[in-house]
């Protein structure tokens, strides 16, 4: 018997002429199959809960870091970028934007022929290219104009970055504007 309540509410002797068979007797695959399925699905749900909260903790975290490497950019008196590996520009501080009288918009997924005439333009993309080529850090002097249309004579300091699978994933740069510095090296 399958209910031991109903078979107690029976009268002596009575017998049951036809009892209805349960699903796991009448499909007995379909009923462990389905089972396991419920079992499995519970467990996923379970997983997933502990993953979900795992990852919206990383979420978080890197948020948090990227929120102080941009407020150290900002805080940085240099003009400041970063270029990803397609050598477009993805990430840039204030004064970076206000040195080439540029908005984040214009510069933003742009090449460096977007920010330079032709000549200077061409004179970065092949520091650049060298750069990744060869990885490590440059630093040279050369000349960029302005915003306002005025030259300056400035060192740029880059070095690639490389990923923890040693793959590069841009260059990272500042300038650093010495035209002061060489108007009076120039009157001495």
């Amino acid at each position: 018997w399958y209910d031991e309540p109903a078979r107690a509410a029976m009268a002596a002797g009575a017998q049951v002429l036809y009892r209805p068979p349960s699903v796991a007797e009448k499909y007995p695959q379909l009923f462990v199959v389905s089972t396991a399925l419920l079992v499995v699905l519970a467990a996923l749900l379970v997983i997933q809960g502990v993953y979900g909260r795992r990852n919206r903790a990383l979420s978080r975290a890197l948020e948090r870091e990227l929120t102080l490497l941009e407020a150290l950019m900002g805080a940085v008196p240099l003009p400041m970028f970063f270029k990803d590996s397609a050598m477009r520009y993805q990430r840039v501080n204030d004064t970076f934007l206000r040195f080439l009288g540029k908005t984040r918009a214009q510069l933003l997924s742009q090449t460096v022929e977007a920010v330079a005439p032709s000549a200077q333009a061409e004179t970065f993309r092949s520091k650049d290219v060298e750069l990744m080529a060869h990885g490590g850090m440059q630093v040279y002097e050369t000349q960029i104009t302005a915003g306002d249309g005025s030259v300056h004579d400035v060192v740029f300091h880059k070095a690639t970055v490389r990923l923890a699978d040693g793959s590069c994933e841009g260059i990272v740069g500042a300038m650093l504007d010495v035209t002061e510095l060489r108007r009076i090296e120039r009157d001495l």
